[in-house]
């Protein structure tokens, strides 16, 4: 019978955001173990406290409160965003990570940023000479664009790479 790690490996492997099911897989359990020894351990994974609420301080949309913030959560824009802003804070993804924010890096080259709409939720949409260098649509006359958020939303697209404000 196989056994999960010690709780600091576990504890270790969530904060770099391996998913339950990643963890499972590696130490041939079921998610299941995963997420109850976790949750012994008062770890709340995803949610209003996870890796969306990190995110959510630096864009001028606010989902969290939404019925469909599950479906939003999962879209690949969004997803991607997410993954973008977390390699631009902490320089280091997870092999999924580093898919998405690949796929999202390609989206940026190919001239789209993302933007929310009501319906659709996050969607890439063609960028505008008012959308500059920034990742994201940010909505016209919406505060928050403060250097820190700048630091975290802005594309070099002479690299190719996120780069500093």
């Amino acid at each position: 019978m196989n056994t999960l790690p010690d709780d600091s490996t576990l504890i270790e492997l969530s904060l770099a955001d391996y998913s339950d099911t990643d963890i499972a897989r590696m130490y041939g359990v079921t998610q299941q173990a995963v997420t109850k020894r976790l949750a012994a351990m008062n770890i709340q994974r995803r949610g209003a406290k996870g890796a969306s609420s990190i995110v959510a301080r630096y864009l001028p949309w606010d989902i969290s409160g939404r019925d469909d913030v599950k479906r939003l959560n999962n879209q690949a824009a969004y997803t991607g965003l997410r993954y973008f802003i977390r390699e631009k804070l902490e320089g280091r993804l997870t092999p999924r990570g580093e898919f998405a924010v690949g796929v999202f890096k390609r989206n940026l080259m190919k001239g789209f940023v993302v933007d929310f709409d009501d319906a659709e939720g996050f969607v890439y949409r063609e960028r505008r000479k008012e959308d500059g260098n920034l990742v994201v649509r940010w909505p016209s006359g919406q505060a928050g664009l403060t250097e820190d958020v700048l630091r975290v939303l802005v594309w070099d697209q002479d690299s190719g790479e996120s780069g500093d404000a």
